[in-house]
């Protein structure tokens, strides 16, 4: 194979690897989504009869508790009470009416936000 010919196929293979990072890059920039944090804040709640999408779990870390929010449709936020009662840390996935969410005063824990549910 002649040597302009190489240069031209690593040429394309070096332009897709490029395009590929740069969807990569761009997905996480745009898509991932991003929380707020309220420090000792908890969600005042506004839907009846609560603003639990789901039963609260224990999660080890505050990335665990976000994880958790990511895959749950209709989470909008979480509360992550730091030593909570009983064994470790709670984590409780929220939904609410009003955005953004009206707050309490709560020196356990904090609120995240997801500031890309609801733009």
């Amino acid at each position: 194979m002649p040597l302009c010919e190489t240069i031209t196929i690593a040429s394309v293979v070096v332009l897709f690897i490029v395009l590929a990072l740069g969807g990569i890059y761009y997905y996480w920039s745009t898509c991932k989504p991003t929380y707020v944090k309220y420090a000792g804040q908890n969600l005042t709640c506004d839907l009846s009869p609560n603003c639990d999408v789901v039963i609260g779990s224990a999660e080890a870390t505050v990335d665990a508790c976000q994880a958790r929010c990511d895959s749950t449709s209709g989470c909008e936020g979480f509360l992550f009470q730091r030593t909570g009662a009983g064994s470790g840390n709670n984590c409780w996935l929220k939904k609410f009416a009003d955005y953004p969410p009206k707050m309490t005063p709560w020196a356990l824990a904090d609120f995240y936000l997801n500031s890309k549910e609801k733009q």
